[in-house]
C-alpha cells in the first residue's frame, strides 16, 4: 500500500490558522497586535511628554538590545526542535528576503540621486538594503506567529532573523566599507571590522550560541540539564 506522509508545514499553516473559529483567530490576532503596540505607543506617549529622560531611554535601549532580546532568542533557539523544519519553506523564506533587499539596493543604486557619485549611490543602495532587512520581524511577528500558529512555527521566524543577522546584514556592512574604500584612495575594506562588529552584536553572538546548544544537547530547556550536568541550575538562570 502507499506509505502516508506527514503533511508539510506549508500544508498545513492554512488548515491550523482554520482549525478554529474565525472569530477566535480575529481576537487572538487583535490580542497579539495589541500586546505589540501598546508598549511602543506608551514608550512613544513618556518620549514625547518627556516623561523618561534621555538617559534613561538610552538605558532602557541597552537592556532591551543588549540584555532581554539575545536572551529569548538564546532560549528560543536553544529550544527549537530543528526536526520540524521544512527546509524547503525555510529556503523560499530567505530567497524572498534576499531577493527584495536586492531589489532595494539595485533600485537605490540606478534610480535614486543618479547623478551622485558611484560612492554615494553605492552607500545609499547599502542603507536601503539594510532597512528594508532589519524589519520588526521579531517584534510584531513572534506575538502573531504565537497567538495564531503552534510554537514550532516560531521556529521559522527566528531562523529567518538569523538568515538577515548572518548573511544580509554582513553583505549591506560591506557594501559600506566599500563605498566608503571608493570615496577615499586611502582607506581599505576591512573586512576584520564588518567580521568583528557581526560577531560582537549580542543579538547574533547568543542566537549562535543558542544554535550551538542545540546542535550538541538536542532542543532541550535549560532546566534540562540538570539532567546533562547532574547539578541543577540556579533560579536566576533558568
Amino acid at each position: 500500500g502507499r506509505q502516508c506522509r506527514a503533511p508539510s508545514a506549508r500544508k498545513t499553516v492554512y488548515a491550523l490558522a482554520m482549525s478554529t473559529g474565525s472569530s477566535d483567530v480575529v481576537l487572538n490576532l487583535m490580542s497579539a497586535l495589541g500586546t505589540a503596540f501598546t508598549p511602543i505607543v506608551i514608550g512613544y506617549s513618556f518620549s514625547r511628554a518627556r516623561l523618561v529622560s534621555s538617559e534613561g531611554v538610552a538605558g532602557m535601549g541597552k537592556l532591551v538590545g543588549m540584555v532581554a532580546l539575545p536572551a529569548i532568542l538564546f532560549r528560543s533557539m536553544a529550544t527549537l526542535d530543528l526536526g520540524e523544519i521544512d527546509a524547503a519553506l525555510l529556503a523560499s523564506i530567505a530567497f524572498g528576503k534576499g531577493t527584495v533587499c536586492a531589489f532595494a539596493a539595485l533600485t537605490a543604486f540606478f534610480f535614486v540621486n543618479r547623478e551622485s557619485s558611484s560612492d554615494k549611490r553605492l552607500q545609499k543602495a547599502a542603507m536601503y538594503s539594510l532597512f528594508v532587512a532589519n524589519s520588526n520581524d521579531l517584534a510584531i511577528g513572534l506575538p502573531v506567529i504565537q497567538a495564531l500558529y503552534p510554537e514550532k512555527f516560531v521556529g521559522f521566524l527566528l531562523l529567518a532573523a538569523s538568515f538577515t543577522l548572518l548573511v544580509l546584514n554582513p553583505i549591506g556592512l560591506t557594501m559600506l566599507e566599500i563605498s566608503k574604500s571608493k570615496a577615499d584612495p586611502n582607506a581599505r575594506v576591512s573586512f576584520s571590522k564588518i567580521f568583528q562588529s557581526v560577531l560582537t552584536n549580542p543579538v547574533v553572538a547568543l542566537t549562535v550560541a543558542g544554535l550551538i546548544f542545540n546542535l550538541c544537547f538536542g532542543h532541550r530547556t535549560l532546566t534540562d540539564l540538570k539532567a546533562i550536568t547532574g547539578n541543577p541550575l540556579p533560579r536566576s538562570v533558568r
